[in-house]
């Protein structure tokens, strides 16, 4: 027979401990100056202060194309958005599969996958089933499927809700030359979740 009166006194012991130990009993306190930093710190988002210092590092990207080395990009409005398809690693893995081209935007799959309106059409009216919306069937609606298609297949899975990632200006170029903005439709750019 199976007693519990072991385990019952480690819960005792446990708890005794507990209450004569209080939780980081032996961390340093802070000072007066480290609250005042740590709380102006707690309003700070550290990934928007990242952000904002790479921008400024990288700004020349929007002066010359030295950035892309494909030779298919086009010069984008933001920082963030002037990246070549050799600049993102699962890019690289799926060129290098194939040997022999030197831009993603001419590996097979990206129009049987990307580019396809068949393909896009399905995907759509999948997404719009599972998320009702009255969005109309138009070249935007294809364009925001066609970049969702792309990092699915470039990443092979769902990166999941909030986790956004550069398209390569390359691919940009070619789903916007497939499905064309109207001329009063205005350009709306990569943003970071937290950025909307």
């Amino acid at each position: 027979m199976y007693s519990c009166r072991p385990l019952f006194d480690l819960v005792i012991f446990a708890q005794q401990m507990a209450a004569d130990y209080p939780g980081y009993m032996f961390e340093p306190e802070r000072n007066e100056v480290e609250l005042l930093n740590a709380e102006s710190d707690e309003h700070a988002d550290p990934d928007d202060q990242i952000d904002d210092n790479e921008e400024d590092v990288e700004m020349w990207r929007l002066d010359i194309m030295d950035w892309c080395t494909c030779r298919n990009c086009i010069m984008m409005d933001s920082v963030v958005e002037c990246t070549c398809c050799h600049e993102s690693p699962e890019a690289v893995k799926k060129m290098e599969a194939l040997g022999n081209i030197t831009c993603i935007k001419d590996h097979p799959e990206l129009y049987q996958v990307v580019l396809n309106p068949a393909v896009l059409r399905v995907a759509f009216v999948t997404r719009r089933d599972m998320r009702p919306n009255n969005q109309p069937l138009d070249n935007k609606a294809y364009r925001f499927q066609a970049y969702r298609q792309f990092i699915y297949w470039l990443y092979e899975r769902h990166l999941g809700r909030h986790n956004r990632v550069p398209i390569p200006a390359c691919v940009v170029n070619d789903i916007e030359s497939r499905f064309p903005k109207l001329p009063n439709e205005q350009y709306v750019g990569f943003k970071y979740a937290q950025q909307q």
